[in-house]
Protein backbone atom coordinates (compact mmCIF):
# COMPACT_ATOMS: atom_id res chain seq x y z
CA UNK A 1 0.00 0.00 0.00
CA UNK A 2 2.78 2.42 0.92
CA UNK A 3 4.69 1.75 -2.31
CA UNK A 4 1.57 2.41 -4.35
CA UNK A 5 1.03 5.73 -2.56
CA UNK A 6 4.65 6.79 -3.13
CA UNK A 7 4.39 5.85 -6.81
CA UNK A 8 1.19 7.87 -7.22
CA UNK A 9 2.70 10.90 -5.50
CA UNK A 10 5.83 10.74 -7.69
CA UNK A 11 3.79 10.34 -10.86
CA UNK A 12 1.54 13.22 -9.87
CA UNK A 13 4.59 15.38 -9.14
CA UNK A 14 6.01 14.71 -12.59
CA UNK A 15 2.72 15.37 -14.39
CA UNK A 16 1.78 18.49 -12.43
CA UNK A 17 5.36 19.72 -12.22
CA UNK A 18 5.77 19.61 -15.98
CA UNK A 19 2.89 22.05 -16.40
CA UNK A 20 3.87 24.30 -13.50
CA UNK A 21 7.58 24.62 -14.19
CA UNK A 22 7.46 24.81 -17.97
CA UNK A 23 10.29 22.99 -19.70
CA UNK A 24 11.03 19.66 -18.01
CA UNK A 25 13.69 17.03 -18.66
CA UNK A 26 15.47 19.36 -21.09
CA UNK A 27 12.45 19.65 -23.41
CA UNK A 28 10.06 22.53 -24.07
CA UNK A 29 6.52 21.48 -24.94
CA UNK A 30 4.22 23.55 -27.15
CA UNK A 31 1.93 24.78 -24.36
CA UNK A 32 4.57 26.47 -22.23
CA UNK A 33 6.10 29.94 -22.39
CA UNK A 34 9.12 29.05 -24.52
CA UNK A 35 7.64 27.91 -27.81
CA UNK A 36 4.68 30.29 -28.13
CA UNK A 37 6.91 33.26 -27.26
CA UNK A 38 9.60 32.14 -29.71
CA UNK A 39 6.93 31.65 -32.38
CA UNK A 40 5.71 35.21 -31.79
CA UNK A 41 9.25 36.62 -32.00
CA UNK A 42 9.77 34.63 -35.20
CA UNK A 43 6.60 36.24 -36.56
CA UNK A 44 8.05 39.66 -35.74
CA UNK A 45 10.97 38.80 -38.00
CA UNK A 46 13.63 38.62 -35.30
CA UNK A 47 14.92 35.15 -36.26
CA UNK A 48 16.37 33.55 -39.36
CA UNK A 49 15.40 30.01 -38.31
CA UNK A 50 12.01 28.58 -39.23
CA UNK A 51 10.10 27.17 -36.25
CA UNK A 52 7.10 25.73 -38.07
CA UNK A 53 6.54 22.09 -37.16
CA UNK A 54 9.45 21.92 -34.71
CA UNK A 55 8.01 20.43 -31.49
CA UNK A 56 9.32 19.89 -28.84
CA UNK A 57 12.70 21.58 -28.67
CA UNK A 58 15.44 21.31 -26.09
CA UNK A 59 16.16 24.13 -23.68
CA UNK A 60 19.55 24.66 -25.36
CA UNK A 61 17.83 25.00 -28.75
CA UNK A 62 15.44 27.51 -27.17
CA UNK A 63 18.48 29.44 -25.90
CA UNK A 64 20.02 29.37 -29.38
CA UNK A 65 16.80 30.70 -30.89
CA UNK A 66 16.53 33.35 -28.19
CA UNK A 67 20.10 34.45 -28.90
CA UNK A 68 19.15 34.65 -32.57
CA UNK A 69 16.15 36.83 -31.69
CA UNK A 70 18.24 39.07 -29.43
CA UNK A 71 20.83 39.67 -32.14
CA UNK A 72 18.56 39.31 -35.18
CA UNK A 73 17.15 42.77 -35.60
CA UNK A 74 14.65 45.25 -34.33
CA UNK A 75 10.88 45.29 -34.25
CA UNK A 76 9.46 48.41 -35.87
CA UNK A 77 8.24 50.99 -33.37
CA UNK A 78 4.59 50.62 -32.60
CA UNK A 79 2.22 48.50 -30.62
CA UNK A 80 4.19 45.26 -31.06
CA UNK A 81 7.48 46.70 -29.79
CA UNK A 82 6.39 46.50 -26.13
CA UNK A 83 5.17 42.93 -26.59
CA UNK A 84 8.46 41.91 -28.22
CA UNK A 85 10.46 43.53 -25.41
CA UNK A 86 8.29 41.80 -22.80
CA UNK A 87 8.67 38.37 -24.45
CA UNK A 88 12.43 38.80 -24.83
CA UNK A 89 12.78 39.68 -21.15
CA UNK A 90 10.61 36.75 -20.00
CA UNK A 91 12.59 34.35 -22.19
CA UNK A 92 15.93 35.74 -20.95
CA UNK A 93 14.74 35.12 -17.40
CA UNK A 94 13.48 31.60 -18.22
CA UNK A 95 16.60 30.50 -20.12
CA UNK A 96 19.32 32.43 -18.25
CA UNK A 97 21.30 29.28 -17.38
CA UNK A 98 21.18 27.97 -20.94
CA UNK A 99 22.09 31.39 -22.37
CA UNK A 100 25.09 31.45 -20.03
CA UNK A 101 26.24 28.08 -21.33
CA UNK A 102 25.44 28.79 -24.99
CA UNK A 103 28.33 29.79 -27.25
CA UNK A 104 27.26 30.98 -30.71
CA UNK A 105 30.71 30.11 -32.08
CA UNK A 106 30.21 26.47 -31.17
CA UNK A 107 33.12 26.25 -28.76
CA UNK A 108 32.99 24.14 -25.64
CA UNK A 109 32.00 26.10 -22.52
CA UNK A 110 34.98 26.79 -20.28
CA UNK A 111 35.23 24.47 -17.30
CA UNK A 112 36.45 25.74 -13.97
CA UNK A 113 37.89 23.45 -11.34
Amino acid sequence: MRIRLVAIVLLLGIVVGSDVFGCVFGQCAAGQLGLPALDKLDGFGLMRSDLSGVRPITRMEAARLLDEALTGGKVKPGRYRRLADYLLQRLKDEFKDELGAYDPDGEEPSRTS
